[in-house]
């Protein structure tokens, strides 16, 4: 698409072990690519799919994997083991749908 820019973000195991030396933190990996909110336990990760906060799509373009929501991801990350995950929808935000309650900014 253009005019649409995307930025990519790798941290290695390593990196994040040597930012915490002294914790035992399993860390899982979060992503927001899709604008479900998704956790998903695969090859001893923690998968976390962050949703959108701005609208979703709709089914007819993008199936739903996860939870179709507008919100936040709250992460609480512990000395040890997985992080305290949750979907949080502060109170305000709106859960639209790209087509019905707000224009597509990806049509011509």
């Amino acid at each position: 698409m253009a005019g649409v820019e995307t930025t990519v973000v790798v941290v290695s195991d390593s990196h994040l072990s040597a930012l915490t030396p002294d914790a035992l933190v399993n860390w899982d990996v979060v992503v927001g690519y899709i604008d479900d909110f998704r956790i998903l336990d695969f090859d001893d990760r923690r998968h976390v799919w962050a949703p959108t906060t701005w609208a979703v799509l709709p089914d007819s373009v993008q199936r739903a994997i996860g939870a179709k929501r507008c919100g936040v991801v709250s992460l609480s990350l512990p000395v040890s083991g997985h992080a305290d995950i949750s979907l949080v929808e502060p109170p305000g935000i709106s859960q639209l749908t790209v087509t019905r309650e707000v224009p597509n900014p990806y049509s011509d």
